[in-house]
């Protein structure tokens, strides 16, 4: 290990759970329980972004949001190819109950300023790519009382497309194919 960061700001359950970068900076999302009294620990937490430069692993800046008074986090950041701007993709939880939670991918510039957030349904640990057209695609496995599945945005936040019946843990795009791992150990390529 050549360098180590760790950043707790409530000094509770905090979580790392995706990271990106866009050459020139770390961009590391999670969970923050801040908002958390110590008797709702477990179910108000907010979304937390650290934009973080890598040669010292110094937080130059965080972003946090909290959609709901329950439990929310980021589960995938992306960087758009394109035009810079950070994609967050996480859970809003307006039960506080975990298994009603739904997808929303916030959307953010590089000062981690927020331009707008889309609702994207009930898609637990959802992942981000993009294309070279600076679509995102975004992508959740079923889980539990969820139904999983691929979602296409535009780079204004539009819904293009919604396909029910892909369900991926983890997905990529390349030479024009976006490629989805399925925990079923099977790897499955959709064409464009």
């Amino acid at each position: 290990m050549v360098a180590k960061r760790q950043h707790n700001p409530s000094g509770n359950n905090d979580y790392a759970t995706a990271i990106a970068t866009d050459g020139k900076y770390l961009y590391v999302g999670g969970e923050d329980s801040s908002k958390a009294s110590w008797l709702d620990l477990f179910t108000n937490s907010q979304w937390l972004l650290a934009k973080i430069d890598p040669t010292d692993l110094s937080i130059l800046k965080t972003f946090t949001y909290n959609p709901s008074g329950g439990s929310d986090k980021i589960y995938s950041v992306g960087i758009n190819p394109t035009d810079g701007t950070i994609w967050i993709v996480g859970s809003v939880d307006e039960s506080n109950i975990d298994i009603f939670r739904s997808g929303c991918i916030g959307l953010l510039d590089q000062s981690l300023t927020l331009i707008g957030t889309k609702s994207i349904g009930a898609l637990p640990n959802p992942q981000i790519v993009f294309d070279e057209s600076s679509y995102a695609y975004v992508t959740s496995p079923p889980s539990g009382v969820y139904g999983g599945g691929l979602v296409k945005v535009s780079p204004d936040l539009r819904i293009v497309k919604t396909n029910g019946d892909v369900k991926a843990d983890k997905i990529a795009y390349g030479e024009g194919y976006l490629y989805l791992a399925v925990s079923a150990y099977k790897m499955v390529y959709i064409g464009m």
